[in-house]
């Protein structure tokens, strides 16, 4: 799929995701802590790590930008949420959306640009 095509096929959205809104929780000195949130919802997407093109392309909305995941559209899903995806080996992998765009501007499709986290737990 060319990295501006806006049409999604149904067959191109292979992986489950969870869309999470951040939290925080309060610690008892009364400090916040992130951790915990929401769950926004549970789709479909492709989710596809950049190539150098599409890198250089992605570099407008941030400099660290490694995969683009795309979705039918869905309201609220905003910048700094997370996604949530486990791989075919069994290993959850999270990418926190850097940016949102609406390529079309129709509403159907929706291109997440993301940031893998890497964890303690993640090797």
């Amino acid at each position: 799929m060319h990295p501006n095509e806006v049409r999604l096929r149904a067959g191109d959205l292979r992986q489950v995701i969870q869309i999470v809104q951040p939290g925080t929780t309060r610690d008892s000195y009364g400090g916040t802590t992130p951790g915990g949130g929401a769950l926004l919802a549970t789709t479909w997407a492709s989710i596809e790590s950049l190539s150098g093109r599409d890198l250089l392309a992605a570099q407008s909305f941030s400099s660290t930008v490694s995969h683009v995941v795309r979705t039918r559209w869905l309201p609220g899903v905003l910048a700094k949420q997370t996604i949530v995806w486990q791989d075919p080996s069994g290993t959850t992998r999270k990418f926190q959306v850097e940016a949102v765009t609406n390529p079309d501007g129709r509403s159907k499709v929706l291109k997440l640009f993301c940031v893998e986290i890497n964890d303690s737990t993640q090797q």
